[in-house]
């Protein structure tokens, strides 16, 4: 079974927001200023990219679905009518 897009972004979303709170969290990890990475931090700051990438595609999921729903409508419909 095929999960729906906007609960594939929700759980990345969600699986995403939970690694950077682990990054914020972990000492050693940012600098003294709480938002740089420490070199130990490095590998995981990258996981903004992914939590920001995440929050896009379910924004985008979740104010899409009405238009979406709208045009495969009109095409099933111009599809029975042939």
């Amino acid at each position: 079974m095929i999960a729906p897009t906007w609960l594939a972004a929700a759980g990345l979303t969600g699986f995403s927001a939970a690694l950077m709170r682990v990054y914020l969290k972990t000492p050693g990890l940012i600098q003294d200023d709480e938002i740089h990475p420490a070199p130990a931090g490095i590998g995981i700051a990258r996981d903004i990219f992914m939590l920001g990438s995440r929050l896009g595609l379910l924004i985008d999921e979740l104010t899409d679905r009405p238009r979406t729903r709208m045009r495969q409508g009109f095409v099933e419909k111009a599809l029975i009518k042939r």
